[in-house]
């Protein structure tokens, strides 16, 4: 499938198979000239956010008992990568 995790609905599509577990691993990224302005922070944080909520919900709503989460090296600052 191809879509936007922003969108709930599509979420639900996406694990509305009998999974045992799911692995997260989407994030809102958009190439270094984005992310590293400074002027996108709260539009990346929101969507990410909203990818991982919606996923979270997708699975809760159809009983996935696993989930596996990762965090890319974007969310720490340089200094910490």
């Amino acid at each position: 499938m191809i879509g936007d995790l922003n969108n709930l609905e599509l979420c639900r599509e996406v694990v509305d198979y009998q999974f045992d577990e799911v692995y997260q691993l989407a994030a809102d990224i958009s190439g270094a000239g984005y992310i590293f302005t400074g002027n996108n922070d709260a539009a990346i944080m929101r969507n990410s956010s909203l990818c991982n909520l919606n996923i979270l919900e997708a699975c809760r709503q159809v009983q996935v008992d696993r989930i596996y989460f990762s965090s890319s090296a974007c969310i720490y600052p340089e200094y910490n990568q």
